[in-house]
């Protein structure tokens, strides 16, 4: 939706995190399609991966999504130096975008570039930080802040039809014998054409919610996080009351460029007191020797096809590529169907016990947590079947480590699952859920936990 540039101060941080490793999923690809350019063999420290192709179904503005050498720079720069720019200009910005769903976060995200505006690509954004089968549900709200230490910008100060006398050569042969779904495949819909090269801060927001305006609790929860988590100041949406309706939160984050060694990535769930993460050493790595592809620049990407001198197959590529755009779109799976909440429910098959959460059918691990968590009896139970179960939601089990406990500061009462807190606001409450107060623990004061939204 937007993009947003602003010089950013740059603070020392003292706290320290240990570094959490993640394998990134790799794209499948099949057997006829070749693979794809490594991004090590892409950079070469002089003109990194400009002129490449991009396949914008991959990450947004990342190394990872470039594809295969397109344009002869060497020759071109040998020819007129004037047609290859190098801005060497030490800038730090950033860039956001979120969304109500996979598909409203793909759109804002893809609104960044012109040649991708009005669609909802880069679904690689989204599968790099959250893998799992579910990532496109409806049910996610999508947010992501990227702090960029720009080292210098490369481009082209030339058009599509004077880079056509420089091409390379595998190219040229590619684009007269390759269909254009071979042609695509193997290079991507695009040829970057306009960079920014330097170092990237990337951070993820996923989160479901129960608020009703789930932009605004995208946008709010984002911002919240990252204040938390990075001690960073966005100004996304300062308005954090918006996102007190979010739960099942997560922050992913990865850094791009700077010493690999210094590097942090992992996937942080905001469902317990986490540590502000340091960044401050590998920041402080980020130079002109390590920099790498960070971010595109608004008209900075080229059709594959105006590259095309022959008209007949540059008008069969184009014609391919605007098809390609629209059936590569991310597209939201819609939410199974929901039981009512608190409505306890047994699997007939494997005899296990659910309690309805939030939508979504949440496993009672044993008996001590059914009989002393809940005012339980067998008749407020319904049973199905496991085939039938599987058309429902499923929610994190519940935890073992769990109870009510009431904050003699205030004399709220809350579920308590490890250190994350969630508030039960009255009697109707806990009669839905069935929750039982007889072991009622006391607490002076909740600082030690996390407060999740309202039960």
């Amino acid at each position: 939706m937007k993009k947003i540039l602003f010089l950013i101060p740059i603070v020392g941080m003292l706290w320290s995190c240990s570094k959490q490793s993640q394998v990134k999923p790799g794209q499948s690809e099949s057997p006829s399609t070749p693979n794809k350019l490594q991004t090590k063999s892409a950079v070469d420290h002089v003109w990194d991966v400009l002129g490449f192709g991009y396949d914008v179904t991959g990450e947004y503005g990342n190394s990872s999504a470039t594809t295969f050498q397109v344009i002869d720079i060497a020759k071109l720069n040998a020819a007129d130096a004037s047609r290859v720019v190098t801005q060497l200009n030490t800038t730090r910005n950033a860039v956001f975008s979120y969304g109500e769903n996979a598909q409203a976060y793909s759109s804002d995200l893809s609104a960044h570039l012109t040649a991708t505006t009005g669609f909802s690509v880069f679904s690689g954004s989204i599968t790099a930080a959250y893998s799992n089968s579910s990532s496109f549900s409806s049910k996610y709200i999508y947010g992501s802040y990227s702090l960029l230490m720009q080292q210098k910008e490369l481009k082209f100060n030339a058009t599509p039809a004077l880079l056509q006398s420089y091409l390379m050569p595998s190219f040229v042969q590619d684009a007269a014998t390759l269909t254009p779904q071979q042609l695509v495949a193997q290079y991507g819909a695009f040829v970057l054409s306009d960079i920014m090269l330097g170092a990237k801060l990337e951070i993820t927001y996923q989160s479901e919610t129960k608020a009703s305006d789930r932009k605004s609790a995208a946008s709010a929860g984002l911002d919240e996080k990252i204040s938390l988590l990075f001690s960073l100041k966005t100004d996304i949406n300062t308005n954090h009351a918006q996102s007190s309706s979010n739960y099942n939160q997560y922050l992913h984050y990865i850094t791009h460029g700077g010493d690999p060694t210094k590097e942090i990535v992992g996937t942080v769930a905001l469902n317990q007191v986490v540590p502000v993460i340091d960044y401050s050493a590998w920041q402080a790595s980020a130079n002109f020797q390590n920099a790498e592809l960070i971010d595109i620049k608004k008209d900075g990407l080229i059709p594959i096809y105006a590259l095309i001198a022959d008209p007949a197959k540059s008008a069969a590529v184009k014609t391919y590529v605007d098809q390609y755009l629209k059936d590569h779109q991310v597209n939201i799976v819609a939410q199974p169907p929901s039981l009512p909440e608190g409505q306890f429910t047994r699997n007939d098959d494997t005899g296990q016990v659910y309690i309805v959460m939030d939508g979504e059918l949440r496993y009672i691990p044993n008996q001590d947590v059914l009989n002393g968590l809940f005012e339980f009896n067998t008749s407020l139970m319904v049973h199905y079947s496991a085939a039938t179960l599987s058309r429902y939601a499923m929610g994190d089990a519940i935890s073992p480590d769990n109870g009510i406990i009431n904050d003699t500061q205030t004399g709220r009462v809350y579920f308590r699952e490890h250190s994350y807190i969630r508030y039960i606001p009255n009697q109707q409450v806990k009669a839905l859920y069935h929750f039982n107060f007889k072991p009622l623990r006391n607490v002076n004061g909740i600082s030690a936990y996390v407060v999740g939204p309202d039960m």
